[in-house]
């Protein structure tokens, strides 16, 4: 297993457009061969991160150069953002609920 983290940092007045941005926007991720979850995370100050769980690192390069990603994010405005990191790990353990 794969995670994927884009951490990005939106200002302030722009929290609400890139929030709005994510729920309106036609996710496709779903769809992408070895996907395994998405998460839309928030932190107080500004910090968001989107996290993605994938079967494989290759499952994940092939969604970033497929066609349905491009759709995703064909109506992606960078403008909200001061900054943005990706950040990849591999599961080493992981735990779920009986």
């Amino acid at each position: 297993m794969r995670i994927v983290m884009n951490v990005v940092q939106v200002r302030e007045e722009h929290k609400e457009d890139f929030e709005r941005a994510f729920l309106d926007r036609e996710s496709l991720v779903h769809r992408a061969p070895g996907f395994a979850g998405f998460e839309l995370l928030r932190k107080g100050d500004g910090e968001y991160i989107v996290l993605t769980r994938w079967e494989t690192d290759q499952a994940f390069r092939d969604w970033v150069g497929s066609d349905l990603f491009k759709r995703s994010h064909r109506h992606a405005d960078n403008s909200f953002a001061d900054s943005s990191e990706l950040r990849a790990y591999d599961v080493i353990d992981s735990r779920v609920p009986a």
